[in-house]
């Protein structure tokens, strides 16, 4: 064999690796954006009701989502599924619990901005004032305020330790767990699915 079969050997080798490199990373980021449903049992973990709470508590679709507001999936899962998930809330069919994982804006927001569903979309990708001390978010909120969203944030904290979640936004719609960025088609039939049970 010459050396000049040699090389053109390695070099095809060489690209057939690197395709096969790409493929495997295009696949993994297409998994992880698309909202995938994961069967990993996570039902034996309790997950609290603690965090911004929309809608009524005893609804039959319960949809727990761990988000950080300056995470752009986070914002994209939010523009792509707000509207619908804002429709089930306001026929009562579903209580929507949003756990931010970084405590930076949650800690400043008033008890009005918290509650207030429609504020959401200017949460995410906001520019809040990134000191996040202790002294400097007790200046903005009373003390009483302050304990009880302290004591949110460590549970919230807490439950993605014992989740081990890897990934946000990570999405519970009762017992089905979406990764990533979930599609509006397989929101709409997981809630239905869930209000047909």
């Amino acid at each position: 064999m010459s050396i000049k079969n040699v090389k053109s050997i390695f070099k095809g080798g060489v690209i057939a690796s690197l395709l096969i490199i790409i493929g495997i990373l295009v696949y993994t980021s297409i998994n992880q954006i698309s909202g995938t449903a994961k069967t990993k049992d996570d039902s034996k973990i309790k997950i609290s009701d603690e965090g911004m709470v929309y809608g009524n508590v005893n609804a039959p679709v319960k949809i727990i989502e761990y988000t950080d507001f300056r995470c752009a999936s986070c914002k994209k899962n939010h523009e792509t599924n707000a509207d619908t998930i804002k429709q089930y809330i306001d026929r009562g069919e579903v209580v929507y619990i949003l756990k931010p994982t970084n405590d930076a804006e949650y800690m400043k927001l008033s008890v009005s901005e918290e509650k207030d569903f429609n504020n959401l979309s200017k949460l995410y990708g906001s520019t809040y004032n990134s000191d996040t001390s202790e002294q400097s978010n007790k200046t903005l909120l009373d003390g009483q305020l302050y304990e009880k969203k302290l004591g949110v944030v460590n549970k919230i904290k807490s439950e993605v330790k014992e989740l081990n979640l890897e990934m946000i936004p990570t999405t519970y719609i009762n017992d089905t767990k979406f990764v990533g960025i979930i599609n509006k088609d397989d929101l709409i039939r997981t809630i239905d699915k869930e209000l047909k049970k």
